[in-house]
């Protein structure tokens, strides 16, 4: 299950958990390891991935940044086109997976992009947001950190 840990892991360097599933970044190598439920494919780490930065497991799903180029890959559950990621993002710095939404912030400009389910409001970003310098999501929110005061705000 997500609780346990492969005994052939090593040192990780990043780890996140999801609803059903944990995901880890290998020190040595930079790449991801994910166990616990996969029914949706959520813990198939695909092979094109290579080494990655950061990695955010949702409820379903999983998104990862590629250290080469700060791209963003999903995979699983897209019942809401939570892995559908957007082709204009550029690279990204921070990456977070949600119930059935993802969040990203845009290195270029800092700005954050969400996409996926937006029933509850949490993919839709306050325009008066500005840059962020983190962001998190949660089954139904999306919580961000505004870079010019350092206030939290969530929705």
């Amino acid at each position: 299950g997500q609780s346990s840990v492969p005994q052939d892991l090593g040192e990780v360097s990043v780890v996140n958990s999801g609803d059903h599933h944990t995901c880890a970044v290998r020190a040595a190598d930079g790449q991801l390891r994910c166990w616990g439920l996969d029914n949706e494919g959520q813990s198939s780490v695909p092979l094109y991935l290579g080494e990655v930065s950061a990695v955010s497991a949702g409820g379903y799903h999983t998104c990862a940044v590629r250290a080469a180029g700060g791209q963003v890959s999903c995979w699983g559950s897209d019942s809401d086109g939570q892995t559908s990621v957007p082709q204009d993002l550029g690279e990204v710095s921070v990456v977070s997976s949600g119930g059935d939404h993802t969040c990203v912030v845009r290195t270029a400009d800092g700005q954050l992009r969400c996409w996926g389910s937006n029933e509850h409001g949490q993919s839709s970003v306050p325009k008066d947001l500005g840059k962020v310098s983190a962001a998190t999501s949660g089954k139904s929110h999306t919580c961000a950190v505004r870079t010019a005061d350092g206030q939290l705000r969530c929705w």
